[in-house]
């Protein structure tokens, strides 16, 4: 059988291929996946390989059992060819876009380049509808920045040991790092619960004194931007110093 599965969904390949009339020829796509399947020519359930085939301009499925193994190799469409094959919209927007970052970047020093296209490639090869391209974009973003998907439990497992404050033992939340609480029993608090914004063009932005916010269960981590002067005080309500000494909320009682 073809050694297919070295190769991620927007690879370009070539190779030869004998079809359902036993005729032999070469043919050049783009690889889009893989799964059992059947088409008209494959009635019978067999290994698929999906592609958008530049030889016949449009989207076509192989069997991967006709495929010619020791001819697979890796091929580089043209620029004409790549405005033909379904990457002319996300893929050849993100590569355009790249190559702007990149003009004056030598090819072999393009930090991420190679990298980000393919998972570009990947994304546009699942043929999401509007609604689940924003939903996969909106979690894979919080995913990547360790951000949870649901409001934080405060539950035990929750929780890992990381230290001690003297005697008194330090948690620190293992769905987001960020949240701590002092004592098993202790309140929480996030430690990126306050951005402070500087003045000025660059809009600068730090973390300190006073960014330590209490937090109360179930917790969605939302961070609070607060503008500050050039002394980095905010430049409404409470200052750093009384920010950062607030007693933390007393519990319910159950």
């Amino acid at each position: 059988m073809p050694n297919m599965f070295n190769f991620l969904p927007g690879a370009f390949l070539q190779f030869e291929y004998k079809n359902h009339r036993d005729a032999t020829e070469v043919r050049h796509v783009e690889f889009r996946g893989m799964q059992m399947g059947s088409n008209e020519y494959y009635p019978e359930p067999t290994l698929l390989l999906f592609t958008y085939d530049f030889d016949r301009d449009g989207p076509r499925s192989f069997s991967v059992h006709n495929i010619v193994a020791a001819t697979i190799a890796a091929w580089e469409p043209s620029p004409e060819q790549r405005g033909r094959n379904g990457e002319a919209n996300s893929v050849s927007y993100a590569r355009r876009e790249l190559d702007i970052v990149y003009k004056d970047t030598p090819d072999g020093e393009r930090m991420g380049y190679d990298e980000v296209l393919e998972m570009v490639r990947v994304f546009s090869s699942q043929g999401h509808s509007g609604f689940s391209a924003a939903w996969t974009t909106n979690t894979l973003e919080r995913l990547l920045r360790f951000e949870p998907l649901t409001p934080l439990t405060g539950e035990d497992s929750e929780w890992n040991e990381i230290g001690a404050e003297g005697e008194v033992p330090v948690f620190q939340n293992n769905r987001c790092s960020h949240v701590f609480k002092d004592g098993k029993d202790g309140p929480a608090y996030d430690g990126n619960g306050r951005v402070f914004v500087e003045p000025g063009e660059g809009q600068h932005s730090f973390t300190g004194r006073g960014s330590r916010k209490w937090v109360a269960f179930p917790y969605v981590p939302v961070i609070e931007y607060v503008n500050v002067n050039a002394e980095g005080e905010p430049l409404e309500g409470p200052s750093r110093e009384e920010l950062a000494t607030q007693s933390p909320p007393i519990p319910a009682e159950a």
